[in-house]
């Protein structure tokens, strides 16, 4: 199963991130975190920016299992 954290977006917004998927995390002197994702299409690689800081990201708890 895939490990679920809600994260904001430094537009303001929250997000459900898979974290499995990251590949890694690099922090920034502008306060921002940007994950890079395994997923990649093409030669195009995804990345999303949140407030959070790694050892933020890495303590939190992960989102619990929802019913479907």
């Amino acid at each position: 199963m895939a490990t679920w954290k809600r994260l904001t977006r430094t537009s303001g917004p929250q997000v459900d991130v898979n974290i499995d998927a990251v590949l890694h995390m690099q922090r920034h002197q502008d306060k921002h975190t940007t994950l890079h994702f395994s997923v990649a299409v093409g030669d195009k690689i995804h990345f999303l920016w949140v407030k959070e800081t790694p050892d933020e990201i890495h303590s939190r708890p992960p989102q619990q299992a929802r019913g479907i």
